[in-house]
């Protein structure tokens, strides 16, 4: 532990030398210093709309004793290239597939829902919906999905479907 504090330590202190030296006090070494404390531009700028067919809730009839699979359509309405991530609150219950993938603009795609079986009188179903997540890519062109894209300091977009059974 000692050891990582001291890393931190002399890292901090280097760049307060850098900083307030007279030898880096030139145009370039300030925009260095500028780039590394801001986010890229493409986390910067909003992402665009997407929607989901259906927008607000999905169905599922009884019996609940066996598999159920529902199709539901998410479209890139925006002129970014973005990447997705679904999710639910109970991964027990629920497989979403694709989970999570990148659709360019004005793209759309399809992703299912299947819920095991389960007994509808004993378990809890007021929360259960799916989380659709987007942010922008840092390419336009991107084909390939980084988790590590939502885990940084960009802005996400959300979209609940409440899923809602009937009996």
């Amino acid at each position: 532990m000692n050891n990582f504090l001291s890393i931190c330590l002399r890292l901090l202190l280097f760049d307060f030398h850098d900083l307030f030296s007279t030898k880096n006090n030139d145009s370039a070494f300030l925009v260095s210093l500028t780039k590394r404390n801001t986010i890229p531009e493409y986390q910067s700028v909003p992402p665009g709309a997407v929607i989901t067919e259906p927008a607000k809730k999905i169905i599922f009839n009884a019996p609940f004793d066996s598999m159920h699979t529902y199709q539901v359509k998410v479209i890139n309405l925006s002129n970014r290239t973005i990447a997705y991530n679904i999710r639910t609150l109970n991964m027990k219950r629920f497989s979403i597939y694709p989970p999570c993938g990148i659709l360019k603009k004005t793209q759309n795609m399809f992703f299912n829902i299947t819920f095991a079986p389960f007994n509808y009188t004993t378990e809890n179903t007021k929360n259960d919906r799916i989380t659709v997540k987007w942010i922008n890519t840092p390419n336009n062109e991107d084909d390939e999905y980084f988790r590590e894209w939502f885990h940084g300091d960009g802005m996400v977009n959300q979209h609940h479907i409440y899923i809602q059974y009937n009996i």
